[in-house]
């Protein structure tokens, strides 16, 4: 939908009823998905963007609600993406909720799974390059343990 073809819809929307009624039959259908992406297309200040925001002026729909539901649409864009990529993703999911055991047993599957992680001496160590281009074993602390993780799962 083109933002003349959104326009034109809310302008539809309130033909025919009360003054009343017509703008909040505009409204309605501003805050529609198909008219709120057609209208985050303009959203850029662009003159046509401006002339846009005139016409739903006058059709009784206000600046702040064009904003706001641009603002919306784009969180449900972010969000859609978000979702996009965790269903891309391989890696086991964990939640951590009030079954700590669950959690941990789940932590230590996945960090079992790490070719990265190594056992010294009943501690969980890694191997690090230094500035000389050694290798150097040092254990692992909370924090790159959870970075590891993070990598895994």
């Amino acid at each position: 939908m083109s933002a003349d073809e959104a326009i034109a819809a809310v302008r539809a929307a309130g033909e025919g009823l009360g003054v009343a009624a017509a703008k909040t039959a505009r409204r309605v259908r501003a805050a529609r998905p198909d008219v709120v992406a057609a209208l985050a297309a303009l959203a850029d200040g662009s003159g046509d963007a401006t002339a846009a925001r005139a016409e739903l002026k006058e059709l009784g729909i206000a600046a702040s609600t064009i904003t706001a539901s641009i603002r919306w649409h784009r969180a449900q864009e972010r969000r859609e993406a978000r979702e996009r990529e965790r269903e891309a993703d391989d890696r086991p999911l964990i939640r951590c909720d009030s079954e700590l055991n669950a959690d941990v047993s789940a932590a230590v599957d996945a960090l079992a799974r790490d070719p990265e992680l190594y056992q010294r001496s009943e501690q969980l160590v890694r191997v690090v390059l230094t500035d000389d281009g050694d290798h150097v074993i040092r254990p692992h602390t909370a924090a790159t343990l959870r970075a590891r993780l993070a990598h895994v799962a």
